[in-house]
């Protein structure tokens, strides 16, 4: 039988047993007394009490684990896509509790979609004593679009446990260049012409969608060419000259990190394996959803796991923008 490429991150047969004695052994400790929920003091306020939240949801196997388990099974795989909704503090603050407990100092890649390319250079300045303001400032951190209170941590933990940090995203220029139509002549946009019609539909939809309806599917082209290129950046940085014994984490939004639309897209086509890719979707609760099944992350053409969390804001982010359609 042919092994799993990401079969090289697993444990080792002989230091599994060595666990499996001393969990048995500590049995009336509780090792194998799992808590199904993530134990924390929730920083949103809305829908506190709702019943997913702190759930960790197996879509593959439509069940329920726990939180070691997960992080079990993350240690199996070569890149790890971590989604979020950028607003939500509880989503931040699984993220670094994520990131601690799988960083493997170097041998583990950072990649934050918060982050241009070129501002990534920056890191070669700081080191595991620098500051907050001392990382803040050589990052040129854009706290305007991504305050720096919601990744200061995540970054720290990265650069105190000597991660190999990379800035995922695209500057604002190249963004424009882009929109305008441009073809930017660069490796690691070599996968955005690779992208399939059918998922250039999907994610016009999603666009469409996220502009609140308030634009014509015709007029959002040069936005679907920036999501594609968007994808395309991070998924290089991930890959770019990682060595076999490396892991690769990705930091970023949650329809970047959706398997059949997002960053594993691109992966595919820079040769990573569909079966070295492995994705986690922080997801809030909706008071209209009360099981997993009920969530639209929740297929595994999409995710693989779910972890729940109440909402961070009933806000109408679409009423600026249906106001602007008006006029």
């Amino acid at each position: 039988m042919v092994s799993k490429p990401a079969d090289k991150f697993r444990l080792t047969p002989a230091f599994s047993k060595i666990l499996v004695t001393i969990c048995s052994l500590l049995i009336l400790s509780g090792c194998l007394q799992q808590s199904q929920t993530i134990q924390t003091e929730w920083q949103s306020p809305l829908l506190k009490d709702h019943p997913l939240n702190g759930q960790i949801f197996d879509i593959k196997n439509n069940s329920n684990i726990s939180y070691s388990q997960l992080i079990n099974q993350l240690g199996n795989y070569r890149y790890i896509l971590i989604g979020e909704k950028h607003d939500n503090p509880d989503h931040h603050k699984l993220e670094r509790q994520l990131l601690g407990d799988l960083q493997q100092s170097s041998a583990t890649r950072v990649v934050l979609e918060m982050l241009n390319q070129q501002q990534s250079s920056g890191f070669n300045q700081l080191n595991a004593s620098s500051s907050n303001k001392e990382i803040k400032d050589a990052l040129h951190w854009p706290d305007k679009g991504w305050p720096w209170k919601d990744y200061s941590g995540l970054v720290v933990s990265a650069l105190q446990n000597n991660n190999d940090i990379r800035g995922g995203n695209l500057k604002r220029s190249l963004l424009m260049d882009i929109y305008r139509g441009a073809k930017p002549d660069e490796a690691r946009f070599t996968t955005v012409s690779k992208i399939s019609s059918d998922i250039k539909q999907t994610i016009l939809k999603q666009v469409y969608e996220s502009h609140c309806k308030t634009i014509a599917t015709d007029q959002l082209a040069p936005m679907v060419e920036i999501q594609i290129s968007r994808d395309a950046s991070m998924a290089y940085n991930l890959t770019q000259k990682l060595t076999s014994t490396q892991q690769a984490i990705l930091f970023t939004g949650g329809f970047h990190g959706r398997k059949d639309t997002g960053v594993a897209q691109h992966l595919v086509q820079l040769g990573a394996d569909k079966r070295e890719i492995i994705t986690v979707q922080l997801v809030e609760a909706d008071e209209h959803a009360l099981t997993a099944q009920d969530y639209p992350f929740a297929s595994p053409q999409i995710a693989d796991y779910i972890m729940f969390t109440p909402k961070y804001s009933d806000q109408d982010y679409c009423a600026p923008l249906r106001k602007t359609a008006e006029h």
